[in-house]
C-alpha cells in the first residue's frame, strides 16, 4: 500500500506531469485507440476477402478448378511477368530491354491461354 500511494503521489507531483517525455507518452497512449484510415481499409479488405473465400468454398464443389486458376494467373504472374517488371524498372536502358519485353509480351498470353485451357477442360467433362 505504500508503495502504490508513493507512485500515485510521484505522478502527481507538477514536475512529473511537465516533463514532456512523460506527456508524449501518455499522447501516444491516447492515440493508440484511435483507428487510422490504413486501418479502416486494411479492415475492410480482410472482411471482404475471408468473405468471398467463404461464399467460393460454398459454391464451389471441386476446389480443383480454383486451385488451377490461381495458379494459372498468380503463379504466372509471380513467376514470370514481375521478374521482367521489376528488370526493366531496375535498368532501363539496358542493351537487353528488347528482350525483356519479348518476355513480358510472351508471358502476358500465357495467363489467358492457361485460363482458357482450364475452363473449357472444366465445361467438357
Amino acid at each position: 500500500m505504500g508503495v502504490t500511494t508513493s507512485l500515485q503521489s510521484a505522478t502527481n507531483e507538477p514536475s512529473v506531469q511537465n516533463n514532456s517525455s512523460y506527456n508524449e507518452f501518455h499522447q501516444m497512449e491516447d492515440n493508440t485507440s484511435m483507428t487510422t484510415n490504413s486501418d479502416k481499409l486494411f479492415n475492410i479488405t480482410t472482411i471482404a476477402f475471408l468473405s468471398l473465400s467463404f461464399i467460393l468454398a460454398m459454391i464451389v464443389d471441386d476446389l480443383g478448378i480454383v486451385l488451377a486458376i490461381v495458379g494459372a494467373t498468380g503463379s504466372t504472374l509471380v513467376s514470370y511477368i514481375l521478374p521482367g517488371l521489376i528488370y526493366l524498372k531496375l535498368h532501363p536502358d539496358s542493351s537487353s530491354k528488347g528482350m525483356a519485353c519479348v518476355q513480358l509480351i510472351v508471358r502476358l498470353c500465357m495467363i489467358p491461354i492457361s485460363l482458357y485451357y482450364i475452363l473449357t477442360r472444366q465445361v467438357s467433362h
